[in-house]
């Protein structure tokens, strides 16, 4: 049996990444493009999300959604 992941702002961008193929899109229309820098990958999603001026919050609800549909 496969546990829902929950994220949050402290959760890793490989974490993240990891949990669903539907994230990287979510990434992308976010503005995050560039997530094949290592450096990053080990981060917080806070951390890479406000580097960039993200709003981590509306990013966070996006991704959850999409890993909640791809776990269902």
């Amino acid at each position: 049996m496969r546990l829902k992941m929950s994220i949050n702002e402290n959760t890793t961008l490989e974490s993240i990444l990891e949990s669903s193929y539907g994230t990287i899109t979510v990434l992308a229309r976010h503005g995050l493009h560039s997530i094949s820098c290592p450096s990053e990958l080990y981060l917080p999603i806070k951390v890479v999300a406000e580097s960039r001026e993200i709003p981590v919050e509306r990013l966070l609800e996006d991704l959850q959604k999409v890993i909640g549909e791809n776990q269902a």
